[in-house]
């Protein structure tokens, strides 16, 4: 019975996150995939917040509303970091063809950039979906967020590099999964961040 019960709810998840991930793609591409990338994430982020594994509850009716409602801020939080990204990449670029103690340690300064700024987005896209508040405050509280535990960074640290690993094994996840689960993901790793955060400061 116990085995049973416990077959039945790792079916529960997989469809749960394959369905919110083609949720995901097909919003997406509602915003011409260059203008639908943020709200996606912002709609799946609040969807896997609110329901959880309640497959039957997420739906394409409330996923595009939530597009809808979080169009503006949901672009607005992804290029901040996205565009971030993409300077201190392009910048990498340029220094790992020079040689010198001084390139090598500016080499690794700007990984580990943008690898605040990678966890960083995933931190916002929580902190929009828990708070309703401006955007100047969703990135400070963010801020907050991300540097209020260092094991909480190790343990998304090494969860995205198996889910990367994952991805590179097996691509058809990028449409049946990758986002999703890093979703998921991050929000069971950072909840005891958050439960902090609201105790502090009597959120929620």
């Amino acid at each position: 019975m116990m085995i049973g019960r416990a077959i039945e709810q790792i079916f529960i998840r997989c469809y749960t996150v394959i369905k919110l991930n083609i949720i995901f793609v097909g919003l997406m591409f509602c915003g011409g995939i260059v203008l639908g990338v943020g709200p996606a994430f912002s709609s799946i982020t609040q969807l896997a917040f609110e329901e959880g594994f309640a497959y039957k509850e997420i739906t394409w009716k409330k996923a595009f509303s939530l597009f809808k409602e979080d169009f503006k801020r949901g672009n607005a939080l992804f290029y901040l970091f996205a565009g971030a990204f993409i300077l201190l990449a392009y910048n990498l670029f340029l220094v790992v063809q020079m040689k010198g103690i001084v390139f090598f340690v500016i080499t690794f300064v700007l990984a580990f950039c943008l690898c605040v700024l990678f966890l960083g987005y995933f931190f916002a896209l929580i902190t929009n979906t828990r708070y309703d508040t401006t955007f100047k405050n969703i990135l400070n509280l963010s801020i907050m967020a991300f540097f209020s535990n260092f094991f909480t960074l190790i343990k998304m640290i090494l969860g995205f590099a198996v889910i990367a690993f994952l991805t590179y094994k097996y691509p058809a996840l990028l449409l049946f999964g990758m986002e999703a689960i890093a979703i998921f993901f991050t929000l069971f790793i950072t909840r005891g961040v958050y439960e902090m955060i609201n105790k502090k400061f009597e959120l929620e």
